[in-house]
Order: structure tokens, then sequence, then C-alpha cells
């Protein structure tokens, strides 16, 4: 048996001087095919018949015949094909012979037919990069506020899912970036958030402080505000990078109940940071609210009157830095952090 996998096949007898020859296809005379070589693209079953003549000074003229064994052709082609797939980073990829890819390039895969003719498969694999992800956070100055979360990507295949900016309160929150190829990154963001209680800023700059509560070290270290959580006596001692330092007065601070600080939590401000405005959205029992923006020195900065549901002010004037923002309601009094940047 023979088979024609990769163009005609090639059939070929003895070649005899002085013979003739005539191929045959399933039993049936070829025309024109009379020479010791054929060449086919026909399926079927071939064979030869071949006659010989001479002269005998015995008997005169001898002339014998004889015929080959069938031959079988086949007419499967070889099968050459070529494919394009890609991959994320850490994925693999099954080739068409069963091995398994994870690197970008050409692979040639050679799949057996059952006929006995093979397929040639040329699989041009990319594996594309996943996307990079970078996140940045704010601080959370006051219990139960929130976080605004920054997303950007890098790396893969522009443009990105799940990039920008978002609201996240304390815990921890699973982001998602997908790439415009399915690639995807992800990266878990956790917040915390002070204790209950008020937010309490030093109004220097310095490279330590030491706040100290009724007259007793509480913290030292790089930090320029901290959680009150308790009534009582505040103090501050700030140094700067000379060593000189600073000594603030004794402030006496009252923790408010917890329901009125649930009312303050409840009223919501974003964004925060801000840039150029800022909303103050009420729940739904508050009707209205007296806002006032004060500077971490203290001074008044404006105030304004909340009446509406959501309530804009424009912070395009304002200098970067902090803010406290008081709260004086029917039932309730506190205050709210705010940074605005530029």
């Amino acid at each position: 048996m023979t088979s024609n996998c990769n163009g005609p096949a090639i059939l070929t007898a003895i070649e005899y001087p002085f013979a003739d020859y005539q191929w045959y296809n399933n039993g049936v005379l070829m025309p024109g095919e009379t020479t010791f070589q054929l060449i086919t693209s026909l399926p079927g079953n071939y064979s030869v018949e071949i006659k010989h003549g001479g002269s005998s000074p015995y008997s005169g003229y001898i002339s014998c015949t004889s015929s080959s064994d069938t031959i079988f052709v086949s007419n499967q082609n070889l099968i050459y094909f070529t494919q394009q797939a890609e991959i994320c980073d850490g994925e693999t990829y099954q080739l068409p012979d069963g091995i398994i890819a994870d690197q970008s390039g050409n692979y040639i895969s050679i799949v057996p037919a059952t006929a006995g003719c093979d397929s040639s498969i040329t699989t041009i694999l990319t594996v594309n990069n996943n996307p990079i992800v970078s996140i940045s956070s704010t601080d959370i100055l006051c219990f139960g506020e929130a976080s605004q979360i920054i997303i950007s990507a890098s790396g893969g295949v522009g443009p990105y899912t799940g990039t920008g900016s978002f609201t996240q309160y304390a815990g921890t929150t699973n982001y998602n970036i997908v790439d415009i190829t399915g690639c995807a990154s992800s990266q878990s963001v956790a917040i915390s958030q002070p204790a209950q209680g008020d937010t309490l800023f030093a109004l220097a700059s310095g490279v330590n402080y030491e706040w100290w509560f009724n007259g007793a070290l509480l913290v030292s270290g790089n930090y320029p505000y901290i959680i009150a959580t308790s009534s009582g006596n505040y103090q501050i001692i700030f140094y700067d990078s000379l060593g000189c330092s600073g000594t603030s007065v004794i402030t006496p601070i009252i923790i408010t109940n917890i329901n009125e600080q649930d009312i303050v939590d409840a009223i919501n401000i974003f964004p925060n940071p801000a840039f150029d405005n800022i909303t103050l959205e009420l729940p739904a029992k508050i009707n209205e609210v007296l806002c006032t923006i004060y500077d971490l020195s203290g001074r008044k900065i404006l105030s304004y009157r909340l009446t509406e549901t959501r309530n804009q002010i424009s912070v395009a004037d304002f200098s970067a830095g902090g803010y406290m923002i008081g709260l004086i309601g029917e039932e309730f009094s506190g205050y709210k952090g705010l940074i605005i940047e530029k």
C-alpha cells in the first residue's frame, strides 16, 4: 500500500528492454498509461501488465505476459494548517499534539491520521503580560469615615477595567484589574480606622511629637495627629529637625456620647481628599446642620448652613493641607477631618 499524502503517488515497475506496459486502476485499463512508471493523484487499486517479446532459433518469436500485484493508493493529503493562540502570563496552552506550552513562540505539531498521513499544524502562541497594579490610599482620620482608593495599571495591553477612584471603608477589599486581552491582576487593600473619638492635630510641623494625657506620656513618634478616645486634658510637645521644641497649651477634651458620634459619622463628606469642591450628604433624619470649616490653627474659614440632602461647597481657594469641619445639629455636634490636595 502507498499514499499520496504530499502530492501525487509515483508507481514504478521494473524496466525491461523492449517490454510493453499497461496500467490498470480497479481492474479498468488506463488509456495512454503504457510506460514502466505511473504518476497519479487518484485513489484506487493499481496493477501493471508487462509484455515481453523476442525471437528464438528454436521456436521463433516468443511473447510473455506478467501482471504485478495490486497496489492501493490513498488520497489522504497531508494537512498544513496555521493557527494563533493567546494566553496570559502564568497560564498554559495545550498544543494539538498534547504538549503543554507556556512560552511565546511558533510550535509545530505533527498529528497522525488514521490513513497513515500526518497533519502538520503550526501554532503561533503569544503569552501576554498581566497588568501591573498600583494602588494608593488615604488614611482614615476619624472613626466611620472612608478612605479614597486610587487604582492605576501599567503593562499588559490597555485600556483596563477596574481602575479609577474608589471609596473604601475600614476592612479589606479585593480589586481586580483586567486589560483588553482578558489578562487580569488582583490586589487586596486593607484599610484601618482609628478608634471612635476625636482627632487632635498638631498645629506646627515637626519630626517628632509627644502627646500627653492628664500629665502622662501617651505616645511619642512621628504622629502629627492622634485620636482622643477618652475625656481628659491633652497636650503636645513637638520637635523640629534642629532639635528645637514647642509645647502646646493644655486642652480639655470631652468625648461626645455614642449616639451623637453616630449621627456625625452618618454625614458623608466626599471626595476626601478634595480638590475643588466637596459634597456633604445628610442622612434622611437630619434636616439642617451648621457646617463650619477650620484650619489646623483653629481659624474659622467659612460657615455654611446645610439644608439639602446633598450640599456642595467650593474649596477651590483653600490651601493644601488638613482642615476640621465642625457639624452642629439639633441633637448633636462633632467634627470630621478634611484633606485638601492641590
